[in-house]
């Protein structure tokens, strides 16, 4: 009788050093202020940080509602909507351009409002209370791919954060959201709302920490 040993990887140590790795790891699913987004697979920068500081801040007014009502110190006491393109709204004709200010400045073209109600439309929220015990599953059979050593802790990860997105744009794409203002929907030329120029939606991603 022949007795072949056969020498294998010591699987062990590797597993539990990605599981640890896993144990401190944060996915975070969102619009962050960046300067930049992910938007099909690749990271755009636009070169300017304060766009994507604008997008967060778009963001959270969707997400929560807002009134927004001019400073104390505008003069006008009224908002300016830059007008996007040529409509006619309760009989009067807009049109998109410049003209010159008392002072001599060129402006562009807007409509002055009193105040912009933005009625609350959560897609992170509401994602997060439909989705969540789904995320868990999904996590524990990431979690056991990593325990039995055929994935690591950064692959889990990224794809944890994939599926919250996805499922996070969808929502976007699918609920029922209060309708825009008419004099929204005149200057949009549509009634989508969290959809115009497609950059909130571009601007959602993914951000994985490892080992916190």
């Amino acid at each position: 009788m022949t007795l072949i040993i056969t020498e294998t990887e010591n699987k062990i140590p590797r597993i539990i050093r990605e599981m640890d790795i896993l144990a401190r790891t944060r996915v975070e699913v969102g619009i962050f202020g960046t300067g930049g987004a992910y938007i099909s697979g690749q990271f755009r920068n636009s070169g300017n940080p304060e766009d994507n500081a604008d997008l967060v801040t778009i963001a959270l007014v969707h997400e929560f509602g807002a009134t927004i009502v001019p400073l104390p110190d505008n003069k006008s006491d009224r908002l300016w909507v830059p007008i996007r393109k040529k409509f006619t709204y309760k009989g009067k004709l807009y049109e998109p351009g410049y003209h010159q200010g008392k002072d001599g400045s060129n402006y562009k073209n807007s409509i002055p409002i009193k105040k912009a109600v933005i009625p609350e439309r959560s897609y992170l929220r509401s994602t997060w209370e439909e989705k969540k015990f789904n995320w868990r599953e999904q996590s524990q059979e990431l979690w056991v791919q990593v325990a039995l050593g055929k994935k690591t802790a950064a692959w889990a990860a990224n794809r944890l954060g994939q599926i919250m997105k996805r499922d996070i744009d969808r929502s976007m794409k699918q609920k029922g959201f209060a309708k825009n203002a008419p004099l929204t929907t005149a200057n949009k030329g549509s009634n989508k709302p969290l959809f115009d120029t497609g950059s909130l939606r571009g601007a959602l991603t993914y951000r994985v920490v490892l080992g916190l």
